[in-house]
């Protein structure tokens, strides 16, 4: 031990190091906490319109908002089967615009039957509840 650390009597150089560590780590975790504030809501511009999306909103929506933008068929198609799982565990419940027209509860099992596999298809999410949670997403082919 001698290399890294002076040897003194009564110093335990790994002690000291251990310690350290310590510390730091709890440094780190006061840090992280006091920066998230799990009660306060997030403020996000949907559109035109000011919303305020609660952390449990936001959490919610992550599943559906990786799919935005273009998509081929089996993405699409597979966002469509999550919607339906989602209303089916969920009290907030999804309707899908599908070129133009609206697909709700029931409905939207069999949208899964119309998406193509080989298309491809714009995926918007297009209204959200006053406590933020997504309402309708829209999904589009692309021409």
């Amino acid at each position: 031990m001698g290399i890294f650390f002076k040897e003194e009597k009564g110093v335990n150089p790994i002690l000291s190091l251990l310690v350290i560590v310590i510390l730091l780590g709890i440094v780190f975790f006061i840090r992280v906490n006091l920066s998230i504030n799990k009660d306060e809501p997030v403020t996000a511009a949907k559109g035109n319109v000011a919303t305020t999306t609660t952390h449990d909103a936001e959490i919610f929506n992550l599943k559906f908002k990786t799919y935005q933008g273009a998509n081929v068929g089996n993405l699409a198609k597979t966002l469509v089967l999550n919607v339906k799982n989602s209303n089916s565990n969920s009290e907030h419940k999804i309707s899908i615009t599908f070129d133009g027209n609206e697909y709700k509860d029931e409905a939207i099992a069999d949208l899964a039957n119309k998406i193509e596999l080989k298309t491809s298809y714009i995926v918007k999410l297009t209204s959200f509840s006053e406590d933020g949670y997504v309402e309708t997403i829209s999904i589009d082919t692309v021409k």
